[in-house]
């Protein structure tokens, strides 16, 4: 499992059973399939409502991950201001001692909070797609995810259509 969005598990380890559990139970008792095939997409239906509301987390951890990692670049350029390597590879000189130590805790706290901050799956998603174009990557998820839900909708409802005709 990297970020979940197309594991064959509909729940995470880091998700609450019992939210899928009634999900899938309300989606029962509103559509109030019957026979093998309806209970099947209602479960289908329920699985892909579910991966759509894992995408909002996942895409808020991202965009987190990013704001975090500006304030860490602008800690680490502050502290880059402060040095001075005059191109001696085994010793740096800090001209400003001070705000030089001000910016390395700063940025090694901004680290720490970041890793606290971003939730797992943000990080997953944002380590599988390679960084780059993460948003991307996830939004080409969910409209993948939003045509099978809609599609597994579209098959309930004509098989629901039949069995009313059949019925008549």
């Amino acid at each position: 499992i990297k970020h979940g969005l197309s594991s064959r598990l509909p729940v995470l380890p880091d998700e609450d059973p019992q939210a899928f559990q009634e999900l899938s139970a309300k989606l029962q008792r509103e559509l109030q399939p019957i026979g093998t095939m309806e209970t099947a997409l209602i479960d289908l239906i329920a699985r892909k409502l579910w991966r759509l509301g894992r995408i909002s987390l996942i895409e808020t951890g991202v965009l987190t991950w990013e704001y975090y990692q500006t304030l860490i670049d602008n800690a680490q350029a502050r502290m880059r201001q402060c040095e001075n390597d005059l191109f001696s590879i085994p010793r740096t000189l800090i001209e400003d001692e001070a705000t030089h130590k001000e910016a390395l805790e700063q940025w090694e706290n901004l680290i720490v909070e970041r890793d606290n901050t971003v939730p797992v799956s943000g990080q997953a998603f944002r380590q599988d797609a390679g960084g780059a174009d993460a948003l991307s990557k996830l939004s080409r998820y969910e409209t993948t995810l939003e045509n099978g839900l809609y599609r597994a909708l579209s098959q309930y409802r004509e098989l629901q259509g039949n069995r009313v005709v059949e019925g008549a």
